[in-house]
């Protein structure tokens, strides 16, 4: 069901799915706090639905896995969210949070496929454009 509606890009009946399969009558489906956000980010990325991609970041960094102290990237969330959550702190003039995930992305997937380079390389050129401390690196 959610994924047809993912498919179908019905993007409500969607999030009122995963919401639904984290429930049981008598509380949580399970014990991982952070799935459901991660879930709900990951689609709502997909969706273009910037709001509910920012809501549902902000709910996942509340749970033990998102609030825990970071020496690097956060290897919890996809790639495409990390890079939409670069984008719309990009569009939002929010150069801090913009440059903390193009660095993120940059970081995580320098050695992906070379399919994805043209990517991280994007992401790489504007986190320079973004960061006067990168271009004095290059």
């Amino acid at each position: 069901m959610v994924y047809l509606a993912m498919a179908e890009h019905r993007w409500t009946d969607a999030a009122t799915a995963l919401r639904r399969a984290d429930r049981l009558p008598d509380g949580p489906a399970d014990y991982c706090e952070e799935c459901l956000p991660l879930k709900l980010l990951d689609m709502f990325a997909m969706a273009g639905m910037a709001d509910s991609v920012l809501a549902q970041y902000e709910v996942y960094r509340r749970t033990p896995s998102g609030s825990r102290p970071r020496s690097g990237p956060d290897v919890q969330i996809r790639a495409g969210s990390v890079l939409a959550l670069a984008r719309i702190y990009d569009e939002r003039a929010d150069t801090v949070r913009a440059v903390a995930m193009y660095r993120d992305y940059v970081t995580r997937f320098a050695r992906a496929d070379p399919e994805l380079q043209v990517r991280v390389q994007a992401a790489q050129r504007r986190l320079v454009e973004l960061t006067p401390v990168e271009r004095a690196r290059r």
